[in-house]
């Protein structure tokens, strides 16, 4: 019989997006986009910044004539000593991380979890747990020290013969 390392909770983690059904991967890619328009927003100084640089004249006609250079100097000032202090905090927290984290990668991917794992973590046998992979809906019910004491299914569905399936697209993974 195989040796297997012994059940842990960090090592039945199952990381599977192309388990997910298309409303769990519709709304993480919905908070993807939300949060990178925001990301963008974020932006919107620096690209004012190079819009107003490419409206030289108008630049030229508020920065010389009118005299507006001695208060863009004052905020140029202001805005240099705060992008110091922030980039100093970057990079002393990158320093930080590095010499904690150095030698030591973390990005491994986790091991994957059998269906024998998961049998003996949870104290079940293994064709029970084979059979809830296969079903559509579980209702797991739990004693109050985590111990599995009943699991209602619904009947696996049963697959609709097509003559030509169209292809499904390959899962990116993050």
């Amino acid at each position: 019989m195989m040796d297997l390392p012994p059940a842990s909770a960090s090592h039945l983690i199952i990381e599977r997006p192309d388990w997910q059904t298309r409303r769990q991967r519709l709304t993480y890619g919905s908070f993807s986009a939300l949060f990178w328009a925001f990301w963008g927003y974020l932006w919107l100084p620096l690209l004012t910044g190079i819009g107003w640089i490419g409206e030289g004249f108008f630049a030229w006609h508020h920065m010389i004539q009118l005299k507006g250079f001695i208060a863009f100097e004052h905020l140029a000032a202001s805005y240099i000593g705060t992008l110091t202090v922030l980039g100093g905090i970057f990079v002393g927290w990158a320093m930080y991380n590095y010499l904690r984290f150095r030698g030591y990668d973390r990005r491994k991917p986790r091991p994957t979890v059998t269906n024998l794992d998961l049998a003996q973590f949870y104290n079940v046998e293994q064709p029970d747990v084979e059979r809830w992979h296969q079903s559509r809906r579980l209702v797991v019910f739990h004693a109050d020290n985590g111990q599995i004491i009943r699991v209602d299914t619904e009947p696996p569905l049963q697959p609709q013969a097509t003559p030509n399936p169209a292809p499904r697209p390959t899962p990116v993974l993050h």
